[in-house]
């Protein structure tokens, strides 16, 4: 049996995660959500959201892409993609994520 990778993360990591997570609602792997909604939802900053995104980047849970328009568009990866209801059957069992010793999520 596998073991689940474990992942800590800061409160800011963890709400702008959160805030990510639930606005992905369409076909797997499809994302319209930029850094400016982020900031807009979770009342961050863009300035610091951006710092906060880059360390999501490194913790490998989140990726970033520039579109045509130059909107940088963020992207659920493999180990978080689960989280999103709709994108469960298709994703697999997501890693566990952790914020101050607490399990974001309770599956």
């Amino acid at each position: 049996m596998e073991t689940l990778k474990r992942i800590d993360l800061t409160v800011n990591e963890a709400t702008t995660l959160k805030a990510l997570i639930n606005s992905m609602f369409a076909e797997y792997n499809f994302s319209d959500v930029c850094i400016n909604d982020l900031s807009r939802i979770t009342k961050t900053p863009t300035k610091k959201l951006r710092g906060v995104v880059s360390s999501l980047v490194k913790k490998n849970l989140v990726e970033k892409e520039e579109n045509d328009s130059g909107f940088i568009i963020l992207y659920l990866t493999d180990l978080v993609a689960g989280y999103v209801e709709d994108w469960r059957e298709e994703a697999g069992e997501p890693v566990k994520l952790f914020c101050n010793g607490s399990i974001l999520f309770n599956d």
